[in-house]
Order: structure tokens, then C-alpha cells, then sequence
């Protein structure tokens, strides 16, 4: 993937975010730049969305846990981790990351400002 392309992804992953899409539309982005299939969970390992033609497993966890097929990124929000993006049968293992992360960005933007991580400060205090 050259320079150029990580920057169109990057560019479209803003105009995604500015036009209202949310996260639904930044994974299907996502998945459609890395042909591949996306799974966005939440902290607690819950189904927000997913995208992609390709198999796309129940969730991510056993990625994480057993080093199972596909690339997981953490998706944050400030200091708050507030879900996973996860990357299946993509083309490329070095690109997708690269993508993975961009996108994990975004999508941690999103979920924020949807009150995500609200939800999850009240739940790790109490």
C-alpha cells in the first residue's frame, strides 16, 4: 500500500466521521478497503457491528486470547478502552494493520462522542 492510499483511506475515514456515518460506516469502510471481514465488539466482547463479505467469527476474543486467525486492535477513547476492531482474511497482513489502527481511531472518535465511554466510566465505578 503506498502512501497515497494510506492517506484516501485516512481522508475517507474523516469524511465517513464528518457526514454522520458512526462506526457501522468506518468498519464497512474498513472492510472494504482491506477486503476483508470486520468485527467491532465492545469492552465487554458484545456484537456492535460488523462488515465485510468474508467469514467473520462470533467474536474476536479468541484472536486475543489463543492467537486464532485475524488482527485485533484495541479501540479507545482518551485513557478508556471502549471495544475491539478486528480484521478477517484481509489481503495484505502489513497494510491491514496499518488500516486496523486508522480505523480504530476513528471509530474510538465515534464511540465517545456517542456517550461509549459515559457508559463505561460509570460501569467501572460502580
Amino acid at each position: 500500500m503506498t502512501p497515497e492510499e494510506i492517506v484516501e483511506f485516512s481522508e475517507a475515514l474523516a469524511r465517513i466521521a464528518a457526514s454522520g456515518g458512526g462506526p457501522k460506516a468506518l468498519a464497512s469502510h474498513l472492510a472494504r478497503t482491506a477486503r476483508g471481514g470486520v468485527l467491532l465488539e465492545d469492552s465487554q466482547w458484545r456484537h456492535l457491528a460488523s462488515a465485510g463479505s468474508a467469514p467473520i467469527p462470533s467474536s474476536a476474543r479468541g484472536v486475543v486470547e489463543s492467537g486464532a486467525p485475524g488482527c485485533v486492535q484495541r479501540v479507545t477513547a482518551g485513557d478508556l478502552e471502549v471495544g475491539w476492531l478486528s480484521l478477517f482474511h484481509s489481503d495484505g497482513a502489513l497494510h491491514a494493520q496499518m488500516l486496523l489502527r486508522l480505523a480504530a481511531a476513528a471509530i474510538g472518535v465515534e464511540l465517545a462522542r456517542d456517550g461509549a465511554t459515559l457508559r463505561e466510566r460509570k460501569r467501572g465505578f460502580w
